[in-house]
């Protein structure tokens, strides 16, 4: 596979430690149980269309999504795993998919709400 050298870094938040309520008494949410999250870091911000077509030149990019800037979309979990080996590789650091459990912890920030806003 090509290296790249300018390949844009993800800029990662350090997400603290702690434990969560995960899932709910919502219709959708599974039931409830207690976590314990170990630090990790998180990406600030999702992989940009830029980010990923430095490793897949030839993605096609979504109609709702068309920018640079934009989020990729329409790619597979494997083709998600992929990526993150691939980045993990050429930066040198441990890259790798959220849990299920770390990106609702990270996406509640704290609340206990159905939705991180209230």
């Amino acid at each position: 596979m090509k290296r790249y050298t300018q390949v844009e870094r993800a800029t990662l938040w350090l997400l603290r430690d702690g434990e969560c309520t995960i899932g709910g008494h919502f219709d959708n949410a599974t039931p409830r149980f207690e976590a314990e999250i170990a630090p990790l870091y998180i990406g600030r911000t999702l992989i940009t269309n830029r980010q990923y077509e430095e490793y897949a030149p030839n993605h096609r990019r979504c109609a709702t999504s068309p920018d640079d800037e934009d989020a990729v979309v329409g790619v597979t979990y494997d083709d998600a795993q992929d990526y993150c080996r691939w980045y993990a590789e050429l930066s040198g650091k441990a890259f790798r998919l959220a849990t299920e459990v770390e990106w609702e912890y990270a996406c509640r920030g704290g609340s206990e709400h159905q939705y991180p806003f209230g």
